[in-house]
């Protein structure tokens, strides 16, 4: 989600030195936006007190159908479940950013989405890539998937990762 963010930002900055942009439930939007006065508050405190955090209020279990990558996820010693409010601040300017230069997109451009993503919004995803202007653009949804697409149970893995395989056959 925030590689996919950053990805499509780098995309935007440098097209002439990438061939084509492949993303996955990119960090376009937020399922939920967070209330009016929270945001206000976060942009605020990021200027008076960057390093303050709260919880990003995330479910683990809606990262995958596959409980093994739960917790593996849960596990991890590096993953937390922080926000300061510098990051929130930042978070919020990318996807802004990312957003408005949407139809500066003219290279191949392949987005797959979770349907059922809990992380971040697919409707986010799917209007940003209506805007893409590249001719060559593909979009798969998938429908009853959780956010970690690459990383569901083993049929399900296997049918994104087909599709992954068929477009990257079609553009070599």
């Amino acid at each position: 989600s925030l590689g996919g963010l950053i990805a499509l930002r780098f995309a935007a900055r440098f097209p002439e030195v990438i061939d084509g942009v492949i993303i996955s439930s990119p960090a376009l939007g937020l399922p939920e936006e967070p209330p009016a006065i929270k945001a206000f508050v976060g942009r605020i405190m990021s200027d008076l007190w960057p390093t303050f955090s709260l919880s990003n209020g995330l479910d683990p279990s809606k990262i995958s159908h596959d409980k093994e990558v739960v917790r593996a996820y849960l596990d991890d010693p590096l993953v937390h479940d922080r926000v300061t409010a510098r990051w929130f601040a930042e978070f919020t300017l990318a996807v802004g950013a990312a957003n408005r230069s949407a139809s500066e997109l003219k290279i191949p451009f392949l987005m797959q989405i979770a349907g059922d993503d809990h992380l971040t919004s697919a409707d986010a995803s799917r209007r940003f890539f209506e805007v893409v202007s590249s001719v060559d653009k593909t979009l798969y949804i998938y429908k009853d998937l959780y956010h970690e697409i690459y990383n569901e149970n083993a049929q399900q893995r296997e049918h994104v990762l087909d599709d992954l395989d068929t477009w990257l056959i079609k553009h070599i």
